[in-house]
């Protein structure tokens, strides 16, 4: 019978996620602010996403003894896409879309909230995700890791070139998200490489490089030109700058305080809740406001579309978990 590890506890994973979150929130809130600078910083966040995705994705598997079926590739797409599912048609109730026809179009080209052509590359990502953990988590030396990192490379690299449907968005529109593959790849790589984000000096290492890094891609004004889905080499960089940053400084001064760090983990926690409906309240709250494009108002949207979906997330978990008990 084949062991199952035990789970453990990776709670700058939620941070990641949470600050993720609010970076696609900030992102999509760019008519209550208007400043370019602010939106290109928040760049990272579908990338850091995927790659997180990566991590997660073999963390699953490794707490299923490394072996699992399609079956269980089948309960994982499940559960991404029957929230999907769900939301797209509360935004069709939304909207007015009454038509079968629309409704189905709406949802197989995953179109009817600008943010939901992630699910589609996303789902691709998970249903190869027991082979690529299977290749990397070879017997063979570091130094083959490092020609299946080239060879990962060049793969996104020749995806990102050939369109695979036209009318979908960015990263949505190539096979397995183009160079989000890779950053889905890099994410499996660091779930085998955990320990080193577990080593203080690596830790020091990490949190001096990334600020050396930003700070370069601050004076050359690097930030603008990475922007960009599917991500390109600049986006890559940055990336893995904010990955470097968030969790050497989590491991170096944050681990201690994970109560401080609650309201972001909960966003992290609940990230998939957010995403779907986060547009969705930002659409309903914003008629509301009678166009005012102050500070205050941001503040409120952000507020609002992050924790509002966490709320009716929280109480439909309740709800469901009280039911099962009578």
């Amino acid at each position: 019978m084949t062991e199952i590890s035990k789970p453990k506890n990776y709670l700058w994973l939620d941070l990641l996620k949470g600050i993720a979150m609010i970076a696609v929130v900030v992102d999509h809130l760019f008519s209550y602010y208007q400043n370019l600078t602010i939106q290109y910083h928040t760049g990272f966040h579908v990338s850091l996403f995927i790659l997180i995705a990566g991590f997660t994705s073999a963390i699953s598997i490794q707490n299923r003894g490394g072996v699992v079926n399609f079956y269980y590739i089948c309960q994982r797409i499940k559960k991404v896409f029957i929230p999907y599912l769900i939301a797209t048609l509360v935004y069709c109730l939304y909207f007015g879309y009454f038509d079968p026809a629309t409704i189905f179009k709406k949802i197989y080209t995953f179109s009817v909230a600008g943010p939901l052509y992630f699910v589609f590359f996303y789902i691709q990502l998970i249903s190869i995700s027991y082979l690529l953990f299977k290749i990397i988590n070879h017997q063979k030396s570091k130094l083959f890791d490092l020609l299946l990192i080239i060879i990962f490379y060049l793969l996104s690299v020749f995806f990102n070139k050939y369109k695979i449907i036209n009318s979908f968005y960015g990263g949505s529109g190539v096979l397995f998200g183009g160079s989000f593959f890779f950053l889905f790849i890099l994410g499996i790589f660091a779930k085998k490489y955990e320990q080193i984000f577990e080593n203080k000096k690596i830790n020091l290492g990490l949190l001096f490089s990334s600020l050396i890094l930003l700070s370069v891609y601050e004076f050359f004004d690097l930030i603008s030109k990475s922007w960009s889905n599917p991500a390109n080499n600049w986006l890559l960089g940055y990336t893995l700058i904010v990955l470097s940053l968030v969790v050497s400084v989590y491991q170096l001064f944050l681990k201690k305080f994970p109560n401080f760090l609650k309201p972001i983990t909960i966003v992290g926690k609940n990230s998939l809740s957010v995403f779907l409906y986060h547009t969705l309240v930002i659409y309903i709250f914003s008629k509301l406001l009678t166009k005012s494009y102050s500070l205050l108002t941001f503040f409120y949207l952000l507020l609002t579309s992050i924790y509002l979906p966490i709320l009716f997330s929280t109480l439909y978990r309740y709800l469901k978990l009280k039911s099962s008990h009578q």
